[in-house]
């Protein structure tokens, strides 16, 4: 091995002959050698789901999330990691996780399109784009290494809660009331809220804007609130 870095909660390792080991949590991810002359082919999976309230990502990906009508659900990854992926429904819930470590050359995808969703759950390494999506109620939980650009839409209702390393940024959404709660290294940007409800600790810095009703504030250890 030939050197170890520790980011927060996740672990990259080098390895000798330029493998990269990712691992967060029970999940990891394995990027293989020489990128550049890898021979997986990347191939789609449309996922065949007629309608879910909450979503669980439990590996490393990429999320697109699209306001429809209808609900589509497609995933993309290298032909041979497509069918150890697990996109499955318990009861409301869409669960996407696998049995086993992912030896990945290329990011995995998933791209959706669904006229509601109650609750969105990151519990890995995640990069997620939201685009111009309107929903009455969100309860949003990330525990994980996960960088977030929400763009457009409204929420009436949003409640997240974080841990982990990450950075969540609401720009161009409007947001009637948000209680947020948290923890761990994280950086949260609300660029238009109306009502606001928080308690931050450790070095979390979130930024507002708009001119919101401060419901309750408490700031423990290294957090900060700040005006944009």
């Amino acid at each position: 091995m030939k050197c170890l870095w520790v980011i927060g909660l996740l672990t990259v390792a080098v390895l000798a002959g330029g493998e990269v080991l990712i691992n967060s949590f029970s999940n990891s991810i394995i990027l293989g050698g020489n990128l550049a002359h890898s021979t997986s082919k990347h191939s789609k999976r449309l996922i065949e789901i007629k309608s879910f309230k909450s979503l669980e990502i439990n590996i490393p990906l990429e999320l697109y999330i699209r306001e429809s009508s209808v609900v589509k659900v497609e995933l993309e990854a290298q032909s041979d990691l497509l069918d150890k992926i697990n996109v499955h429904l318990e009861g409301d819930e869409l669960l996407v996780d696998a049995n086993e470590n992912l030896i990945a050359t290329q990011p995995i995808v998933l791209k959706m399109e669904i006229p509601h969703l109650r609750e969105l759950k990151l519990k890995s390494v995640a990069t997620v784009f939201v685009d111009k999506y309107c929903e009455k109620s969100l309860y949003l939980e990330v525990d994980g290494v996960v960088e977030l650009h929400w763009s457009g839409g409204s929420i009436d209702d949003l409640f997240l809660k974080a841990d982990g390393s990450y950075t969540l940024r609401f720009l161009d959404l409007l947001i009637k009331k948000a209680e947020v709660i948290a923890e761990g290294s994280g950086e949260i940007v609300l660029e238009n809220v109306k009502s606001l409800n928080v308690n931050l600790s450790d070095t979390v810095t979130m930024r507002y804007g708009g001119h919101p009703k401060i419901i309750k504030k408490e700031l423990d250890d290294l957090a900060e609130l700040i005006k944009i």
